[in-house]
């Protein structure tokens, strides 16, 4: 759930900066064809991304988001985007140029983890509050015994099996 370069995943980007300079090898995706209004310049060395510069995978996955490995170049490497090759910079260059890259995803990955803590912050919040409801406020049903016929709390999801044989989960809505 994070955002990643087109080559690599968010964890594999997160350790570009140690000192081994091979090449992982990770699962290829292809970046979608660009959208006119996606076309646009990076200023050298500005450690952020635009809108364009981002892409969904398309899994499905929240914040599941790729970075176009052009943007990402001509954004940390852009003498490299003319010269089309790596061999003119030193392994020291190269370090550093990871590690901006690896700031800058930090940097924007932030946003999403902390939305992600909202999110699991409310959801304890809401289970605390339905276990006091259904278990010890006078006002609702005071459940005594925890069965698989009166779990703690509610399901929050049912799980139904499609015309196809396919199970998939609904969401309860109370």
């Amino acid at each position: 759930a994070s955002a990643s370069s087109a080559s690599s995943s968010a964890s594999a980007s997160a350790s570009a900066s140690g000192d081994a300079l091979s090449e992982p090898s990770l699962e290829h995706v292809e970046e979608p064809p660009r959208r006119s209004h996606d076309l646009h310049t990076h200023v050298p060395f500005t450690e952020s991304f635009c809108d364009g510069c981002l892409y969904d995978t398309g899994t499905g996955d929240r914040f599941h988001l790729r970075v176009r490995l052009s943007c990402a170049l001509s954004v940390f490497a852009p003498d490299l985007v003319a010269e089309t090759s790596a061999r003119s910079l030193s392994r020291h260059d190269i370090r550093a140029r990871c590690a901006q890259y690896r700031r800058a995803l930090e940097r924007f990955n932030l946003a999403l983890y902390e939305r992600y803590d909202k999110d699991v912050a409310e959801i304890c919040q809401n289970l605390t509050s339905a276990i006091r409801y259904l278990h010890v406020d006078p006002c609702g049903p005071q459940r005594q015994a925890i069965t698989a016929h009166d779990p703690l709390v509610e399901p929050y999801f049912t799980e139904i099996s499609t015309r196809s044989g396919e199970v998939v989960p609904l969401a309860n809505s109370g």
